[in-house]
């Protein structure tokens, strides 16, 4: 047997274990959180990343450490915006693309200083490394039709 094949089976089968491992504990110790994903920390298999979504709607990012027994929330996101126009960005393919990648995504609509509603999609999933990587923006005029795609990888 080739020990190469040996070492990442071993890695992947000990990192599957830690996986349940911390769905498990993120379960228990999240009781009110429905945890939609969940992904180890950079150079990190005891720290873990999570995405949860609560019973209104809004969701909440943290940390999960298996060593200390302890879980950290990060950040709070208000729920998605519901508007008609939010339902128009999501029509679009960059958008669509984009939600059949990251589906948990919180999508958020503003204006700016041009009068354009900006709808923008965030992935929750990486958003330990930078606030606005993964983020793809649709501007839409006052119509409502697309002026504009922009995205951030």
């Amino acid at each position: 047997m080739q020990w190469p094949l040996v070492i990442c089976l071993v890695y992947l089968g000990g990192r599957t274990a830690i996986r349940h491992a911390a769905f498990s504990f993120a379960r228990a110790k999240l009781d009110n959180y429905i945890v939609r994903s969940i992904s180890p920390m950079p150079l990190s298999l005891w720290q873990w990343w999570y995405v949860a979504r609560l019973a209104d709607g809004s969701k909440r990012t943290g940390v999960i450490d298996l060593l200390a027994g302890n879980s950290y929330e990060a950040a709070a996101y208000p729920p998605d915006s519901r508007s008609s126009l939010a339902a128009v960005a999501r029509r679009t393919r960059l958008a669509s693309g984009f939600l059949d990648v990251f589906p948990d995504a919180h999508v958020e609509a503003s204006k700016d200083g041009e009068g354009h509603t900006v709808v923008t999609f965030r992935a929750l999933s990486y958003s330990f490394m930078n606030e606005f990587k993964f983020t793809v923006m649709v501007y839409l005029n006052s119509s409502g039709k697309v002026a504009g795609r922009k995205a951030v990888f």
